[in-house]
């Protein structure tokens, strides 16, 4: 891994706030607001391009080690942001963890909406998705420590 990429990673688990969209977020204590094949880009900088996002709010959140599927959430504007904190365990010096986010439509659960993330990296990462409606994602992981955020258009 990169230098500049720990140091970034170090300063955004000890400082524990990550920046997205005009929002800080606390990575810390997240607070989860109750309000309310698809294209889906990512970010491997953990923002999107300035001239076509708007400011973002949090919509949901989880954390976890292991497998979840989340409650429904609405999304009424796109696009919408799945942020991402993966830190796999290590052994020999190679990251052994995995973390997949799948989205899905909550009338539709057998079909796959978008692959949000499939990764082993020890990373901060975002993706967004272009529709609107009631979703919910399932987090496949093994060998990880993970959070999950959901930003909505404000």
């Amino acid at each position: 891994m990169k230098t500049w990429m720990i140091v970034a990673l170090a300063i955004i688990f000890m400082g524990g706030v990550i920046y997205l969209g005009g929002q800080a977020v606390d990575l810390d204590s997240p607070t989860t607001s109750s309000s309310p094949g698809a294209s889906i880009e990512t970010s491997g900088n953990g923002t999107s391009p300035e001239t076509s996002e708007p400011d973002l709010i949090l919509l949901k959140s989880w954390e976890g080690t292991g497998i979840i599927t989340t409650e429904p959430f609405t999304i009424s504007s796109q696009p919408w942001a799945i942020n991402w904190i993966n830190v796999p365990e290590v052994m020999d010096g190679q990251p052994i963890g995995i973390l997949q986010i799948m989205v899905y439509r909550a009338d539709q659960p057998n079909i796959l909406v978008a692959l949000a993330a499939n990764t082993q990296a020890d990373e901060v990462n975002t993706s967004y998705v272009y529709e609107t409606g009631i979703f919910f994602l399932t987090i496949n992981a093994a060998n990880t420590s993970w959070k999950v955020y959901v930003f909505e258009p404000q």
